[in-house]
């Protein structure tokens, strides 16, 4: 373990991230402009719906319902609050952070749920690469060189993956005959002891166990800590190579556009320690081999049942053997 934090905190994080981040966005622009060049060749429009009618379509259903404009502006009235009395981007005065609150809560929470739910697919737009362009240039302009903001303003923004988690319930609540009240009382029940047990489960994880070895890898905060301080520092050659970082996002972009190799699969494969890779590895021969043997249609029928008894047996067997080391 210690070996390969030293490889990738030396070697493999360059690239991993400029792939992760970098690469996508030259993967957007790209996609962009190809579907740019095809409407130009005389395509029949798609009949797609722009970002300003679907946005007036939102604050219509907002002002057409007094119950959702008084929870609404209830809500942004107590992080405005909040952000004004903390200020997570001092030394930048408690305007600034109200205005960005009013930002992220108003536009740029919409525009990451369309990302997610629009062009994510179509694009190549990740999750991370909206959130980079809508909330971390942002802040980045601003001058702002911290890490207390970085921290922070996660919690003022609204949180889009919410509305896919709801949204099957929602269209479904004709066929199981349970009201809106129903879905939302069950999703916040369910919310509220899942959130507090993972904090606390994390905590003790983080204590007993530690992050960065090899039962707790946490690759996603060693990537997050480089990332937060690359921005909180304003100088990326002091966490990670420029040249290594922008090379990443290069390659992993043309990989994309003109290869089947998988840029987030690269990516990841340079950020997962050894006993991760292999797995993986493996599991990607048997998929090939099982397709090419017994067809595509075998991962449905029954692949997919022997991969979620494999993962359900391993985690049975590592509380087992908690229990057995532990006790005797």
């Amino acid at each position: 373990m210690t070996l390969y934090q030293e490889y990738l905190m030396k070697y493999s994080m360059g690239p991993a991230i400029g792939i992760l981040l970098l690469g996508g966005i030259l993967l957007s622009v790209v996609t962009l402009a190809k579907n740019k060049y095809k409407k130009g060749e005389g395509n029949p429009d798609n009949g797609e719906t722009g970002y300003l009618e679907l946005y007036s379509v939102l604050i219509q259903g907002i002002l057409g319902n007094r119950k959702y404009l008084v929870a609404i502006l209830a809500i942004f009235a107590l992080l405005a609050t909040f952000a004004y009395t903390f200020n997570p981007f001092a030394p930048l005065p408690p305007v600034f952070a109200v205005a960005f609150t009013a930002y992220i809560f108003f536009i740029a929470g919409f525009m990451e749920a369309i990302f997610i739910t629009k062009m994510q697919g179509e694009t190549g737009m990740g999750m991370g690469i909206a959130s980079t362009l809508l909330y971390d240039l942002p802040i980045f302009t601003a001058d702002y060189r911290a890490f207390t903001g970085y921290f922070v303003y996660p919690y003022l923004r609204p949180n889009p993956w919410l509305s896919s988690g709801s949204l099957p319930y929602y269209k479904y609540r004709d066929e199981t005959r349970v009201g809106w009240r129903d879905i939302i009382l069950a999703q916040i029940t369910g919310w509220v002891p899942t959130f507090i047990f993972s904090v606390f489960f994390t905590l003790v994880l983080w204590k007993y166990v530690g992050f960065g070895t090899p039962m707790m890898p946490a690759v996603g905060l060693l990537q997050s800590k480089v990332y937060i301080t690359m921005l909180a520092t304003g100088d990326v050659s002091t966490v990670l190579n420029p040249w290594t970082f922008l090379a990443g996002g290069v390659i992993g972009a043309l990989l994309e556009v003109f290869t089947p190799i998988s840029m987030m699969g690269l990516g990841m494969g340079l950020l997962f320690p050894p006993h991760y890779i292999v797995p993986l590895g493996v599991g990607g021969l048997i998929r090939l081999y099982t397709e090419r043997r017994y067809g595509k249609e075998f991962y449905n029928e029954r692949g997919r049942l022997i991969v979620a008894g494999l993962m359900a047996s391993s985690l049975l067997v590592q509380v087992l053997m908690t229990v057995v080391t532990n006790f005797y």
